[in-house]
Protein backbone atom coordinates (compact mmCIF):
# COMPACT_ATOMS: atom_id res chain seq x y z
CA UNK A 1 0.00 0.00 0.00
CA UNK A 2 1.40 3.41 -0.88
CA UNK A 3 2.06 5.98 1.84
CA UNK A 4 -0.64 8.42 0.63
CA UNK A 5 -3.34 5.75 0.66
CA UNK A 6 -2.21 4.55 4.07
CA UNK A 7 -2.35 8.10 5.39
CA UNK A 8 -5.85 8.55 3.98
CA UNK A 9 -7.06 5.44 5.74
CA UNK A 10 -5.43 6.48 8.99
CA UNK A 11 -6.95 9.94 8.87
CA UNK A 12 -10.35 8.42 8.20
CA UNK A 13 -9.98 6.27 11.30
CA UNK A 14 -8.89 9.27 13.35
CA UNK A 15 -12.08 10.98 12.25
CA UNK A 16 -14.02 7.98 13.52
CA UNK A 17 -12.54 8.50 16.96
CA UNK A 18 -14.29 11.84 17.30
CA UNK A 19 -17.59 9.98 17.15
CA UNK A 20 -16.71 7.79 20.13
CA UNK A 21 -17.27 10.35 22.87
CA UNK A 22 -19.53 7.93 24.73
CA UNK A 23 -16.82 5.28 24.75
CA UNK A 24 -14.44 4.69 27.64
CA UNK A 25 -12.18 7.78 27.85
CA UNK A 26 -8.80 6.00 28.08
CA UNK A 27 -9.59 3.84 25.08
CA UNK A 28 -10.18 6.93 22.98
CA UNK A 29 -6.92 8.46 24.15
CA UNK A 30 -4.91 5.37 23.37
CA UNK A 31 -6.69 5.06 20.03
CA UNK A 32 -5.80 8.58 18.98
CA UNK A 33 -2.17 8.05 19.96
CA UNK A 34 -1.81 4.77 18.10
CA UNK A 35 -3.33 6.21 14.94
CA UNK A 36 -0.94 9.14 15.17
CA UNK A 37 1.88 6.63 15.44
CA UNK A 38 0.63 4.93 12.29
CA UNK A 39 0.55 8.26 10.51
CA UNK A 40 4.19 8.78 11.37
CA UNK A 41 5.05 5.28 10.19
CA UNK A 42 3.37 5.94 6.84
CA UNK A 43 4.98 9.31 6.23
CA UNK A 44 8.36 9.34 7.97
CA UNK A 45 11.57 7.35 7.73
CA UNK A 46 13.12 5.75 10.80
CA UNK A 47 15.69 8.55 11.03
CA UNK A 48 15.05 11.94 12.63
CA UNK A 49 13.62 14.66 10.42
CA UNK A 50 15.95 17.42 9.33
CA UNK A 51 16.68 19.67 12.27
CA UNK A 52 15.16 17.34 14.83
CA UNK A 53 17.10 16.96 18.04
CA UNK A 54 18.29 13.59 19.27
CA UNK A 55 19.80 14.89 22.49
CA UNK A 56 16.77 15.52 24.65
CA UNK A 57 15.97 19.14 23.80
CA UNK A 58 12.45 20.49 24.13
CA UNK A 59 12.16 20.60 20.33
CA UNK A 60 13.29 17.03 19.80
CA UNK A 61 11.17 14.53 17.89
CA UNK A 62 10.42 10.87 18.47
CA UNK A 63 9.57 8.74 15.46
CA UNK A 64 7.88 5.40 16.11
CA UNK A 65 7.55 2.92 13.29
CA UNK A 66 6.86 -0.37 15.00
CA UNK A 67 6.39 0.35 18.66
CA UNK A 68 10.03 1.20 19.27
CA UNK A 69 11.54 4.59 19.97
CA UNK A 70 13.74 5.59 17.03
CA UNK A 71 15.27 8.81 18.40
CA UNK A 72 16.04 10.25 21.78
CA UNK A 73 13.61 11.52 24.36
CA UNK A 74 12.24 15.05 24.40
CA UNK A 75 11.97 17.44 27.29
CA UNK A 76 8.78 16.90 29.25
CA UNK A 77 8.34 20.57 30.20
CA UNK A 78 5.03 21.87 28.99
CA UNK A 79 3.97 18.47 27.66
CA UNK A 80 1.20 16.24 28.90
CA UNK A 81 -1.51 16.64 31.45
CA UNK A 82 -1.49 19.94 33.31
CA UNK A 83 -1.83 17.94 36.51
CA UNK A 84 1.36 15.97 35.99
CA UNK A 85 3.48 18.09 33.64
CA UNK A 86 6.17 18.96 36.17
CA UNK A 87 6.88 15.40 37.30
CA UNK A 88 8.13 16.88 40.57
CA UNK A 89 9.72 14.36 42.88
CA UNK A 90 9.05 11.33 40.68
CA UNK A 91 12.71 10.36 40.18
CA UNK A 92 13.63 10.91 43.80
CA UNK A 93 10.73 8.83 45.02
CA UNK A 94 11.16 5.89 42.64
CA UNK A 95 14.29 4.36 44.18
CA UNK A 96 12.82 4.56 47.67
CA UNK A 97 9.55 3.01 46.53
CA UNK A 98 11.33 0.15 44.77
CA UNK A 99 13.52 -0.45 47.81
CA UNK A 100 10.36 -1.15 49.77
CA UNK A 101 9.23 -3.92 47.41
CA UNK A 102 10.23 -7.59 47.44
CA UNK A 103 12.81 -8.47 44.78
CA UNK A 104 11.39 -9.84 41.56
CA UNK A 105 12.11 -13.46 40.75
CA UNK A 106 11.97 -15.74 37.76
CA UNK A 107 13.76 -16.29 34.46
CA UNK A 108 12.40 -13.05 33.05
CA UNK A 109 14.29 -10.87 35.53
CA UNK A 110 17.73 -11.84 34.24
CA UNK A 111 16.59 -11.47 30.63
CA UNK A 112 15.37 -7.87 30.87
CA UNK A 113 17.64 -6.25 28.29
CA UNK A 114 18.85 -3.06 29.96
CA UNK A 115 19.72 -1.57 33.33
CA UNK A 116 16.68 0.73 33.37
CA UNK A 117 14.38 -2.25 33.06
CA UNK A 118 16.25 -4.37 35.58
CA UNK A 119 15.99 -1.61 38.17
CA UNK A 120 12.21 -1.57 37.75
CA UNK A 121 11.62 -5.34 37.93
CA UNK A 122 10.30 -5.25 41.54
CA UNK A 123 7.65 -2.69 40.51
CA UNK A 124 6.76 -4.67 37.39
CA UNK A 125 6.42 -7.85 39.46
CA UNK A 126 4.22 -6.08 42.04
CA UNK A 127 1.90 -4.61 39.40
CA UNK A 128 1.66 -7.92 37.55
CA UNK A 129 0.76 -9.72 40.76
CA UNK A 130 -1.85 -7.11 41.67
CA UNK A 131 -3.66 -7.34 38.33
CA UNK A 132 -3.16 -11.03 37.61
CA UNK A 133 -0.74 -10.57 34.71
CA UNK A 134 2.34 -12.51 33.67
CA UNK A 135 5.25 -10.29 34.82
CA UNK A 136 7.25 -11.25 31.73
CA UNK A 137 4.35 -10.05 29.59
CA UNK A 138 4.18 -6.73 31.42
CA UNK A 139 7.95 -6.35 31.15
CA UNK A 140 7.65 -7.02 27.41
CA UNK A 141 5.05 -4.25 27.14
CA UNK A 142 7.45 -1.68 28.58
CA UNK A 143 10.33 -3.02 26.50
CA UNK A 144 8.34 -2.67 23.30
CA UNK A 145 6.69 0.64 24.13
CA UNK A 146 9.63 2.63 25.50
CA UNK A 147 12.62 0.39 26.19
CA UNK A 148 11.89 1.05 29.89
CA UNK A 149 12.41 4.81 29.52
CA UNK A 150 10.37 6.77 32.10
CA UNK A 151 10.50 10.21 30.47
CA UNK A 152 10.13 9.41 26.80
CA UNK A 153 7.27 11.22 25.05
CA UNK A 154 5.61 10.52 21.70
CA UNK A 155 4.78 13.42 19.35
CA UNK A 156 1.15 13.22 20.47
CA UNK A 157 2.06 13.29 24.15
CA UNK A 158 2.05 9.61 25.19
CA UNK A 159 4.24 9.38 28.26
CA UNK A 160 6.75 7.03 29.76
CA UNK A 161 7.21 3.29 30.08
CA UNK A 162 3.76 2.19 28.87
CA UNK A 163 3.23 5.26 26.68
CA UNK A 164 0.09 6.36 28.49
CA UNK A 165 -1.80 9.30 27.03
CA UNK A 166 -2.40 12.08 29.60
CA UNK A 167 -6.18 11.59 29.53
CA UNK A 168 -5.71 7.86 29.96
CA UNK A 169 -3.48 8.46 32.97
CA UNK A 170 -6.00 10.87 34.43
CA UNK A 171 -8.79 8.32 34.02
CA UNK A 172 -6.61 5.68 35.65
CA UNK A 173 -5.70 8.20 38.39
CA UNK A 174 -1.95 7.78 37.97
CA UNK A 175 0.91 10.19 37.40
CA UNK A 176 2.44 9.04 34.08
CA UNK A 177 5.74 10.80 34.84
CA UNK A 178 6.24 8.67 37.94
CA UNK A 179 7.66 5.31 36.79
CA UNK A 180 5.94 3.45 39.62
CA UNK A 181 2.55 4.92 38.79
CA UNK A 182 3.03 4.51 35.05
CA UNK A 183 3.72 0.82 35.60
CA UNK A 184 0.65 0.58 37.84
CA UNK A 185 -1.55 2.39 35.32
CA UNK A 186 -0.36 0.33 32.36
CA UNK A 187 -1.02 -2.91 34.24
CA UNK A 188 -4.46 -1.67 35.33
CA UNK A 189 -5.29 -0.70 31.74
CA UNK A 190 -4.25 -4.14 30.44
CA UNK A 191 -6.43 -5.77 33.09
CA UNK A 192 -9.35 -3.65 31.87
CA UNK A 193 -8.65 -4.62 28.23
CA UNK A 194 -8.40 -8.31 29.12
CA UNK A 195 -11.73 -8.17 30.93
CA UNK A 196 -13.27 -6.31 28.01
CA UNK A 197 -12.05 -8.99 25.60
CA UNK A 198 -13.06 -11.92 27.83
CA UNK A 199 -9.48 -12.89 28.59
CA UNK A 200 -8.30 -12.95 24.96
CA UNK A 201 -4.71 -11.71 25.24
CA UNK A 202 -4.21 -11.06 21.53
CA UNK A 203 -7.33 -8.89 21.38
CA UNK A 204 -6.26 -7.06 24.53
CA UNK A 205 -2.90 -6.30 22.92
CA UNK A 206 -4.62 -5.23 19.71
CA UNK A 207 -6.85 -2.92 21.73
CA UNK A 208 -3.82 -1.37 23.41
CA UNK A 209 -2.03 -0.98 20.08
CA UNK A 210 -4.86 0.07 17.78
CA UNK A 211 -7.68 1.02 20.13
CA UNK A 212 -10.73 -0.93 21.30
CA UNK A 213 -12.91 0.76 18.68
CA UNK A 214 -10.70 -0.48 15.86
CA UNK A 215 -10.84 -4.01 17.25
CA UNK A 216 -14.61 -3.84 17.58
CA UNK A 217 -15.08 -2.62 14.02
CA UNK A 218 -12.78 -5.27 12.59
CA UNK A 219 -14.15 -8.04 14.76
CA UNK A 220 -10.56 -8.89 15.70
CA UNK A 221 -7.04 -7.71 14.94
CA UNK A 222 -7.64 -4.76 12.62
CA UNK A 223 -4.57 -4.72 10.37
CA UNK A 224 -1.06 -5.99 9.69
CA UNK A 225 0.58 -3.20 11.69
CA UNK A 226 -1.24 -4.40 14.79
CA UNK A 227 -0.62 -8.06 13.98
CA UNK A 228 3.11 -7.34 13.76
CA UNK A 229 2.98 -5.50 17.08
CA UNK A 230 1.30 -8.49 18.73
CA UNK A 231 3.88 -10.88 17.30
CA UNK A 232 6.77 -8.76 18.55
CA UNK A 233 5.30 -8.28 22.01
CA UNK A 234 4.48 -11.95 22.53
CA UNK A 235 7.88 -12.93 21.13
CA UNK A 236 9.56 -10.73 23.68
CA UNK A 237 7.39 -12.17 26.44
CA UNK A 238 8.44 -15.67 25.38
CA UNK A 239 12.09 -14.62 25.30
CA UNK A 240 11.84 -13.19 28.82
CA UNK A 241 10.19 -16.41 29.99
CA UNK A 242 13.00 -18.48 28.46
CA UNK A 243 10.76 -20.06 25.82
CA UNK A 244 12.85 -18.74 22.95
CA UNK A 245 16.57 -18.11 22.67
CA UNK A 246 16.52 -14.68 21.04
CA UNK A 247 14.07 -11.79 21.12
CA UNK A 248 12.28 -10.49 18.02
Amino acid sequence: MSAPSAVAQIMARIADVSQLSAFVPPAVGQLEDRFATRLEAATASTTPAAGASTTGSSTGAILRTDGNIQTARIDRSGVGSARWASGTGASADTAAAIAGLPPASGTWVDRVPNARGKALTPAIQAAANKYGLDPAFLAAVFWTESSYTPDVVSPTGAIGLGQLMPETADWLQVNPWDPMQNIEGSAKFYKYLLDRNHGNLELAIASYAAGPGAVDRAGGVPDQFTANYITKLLGRRDYLNGVRATPP
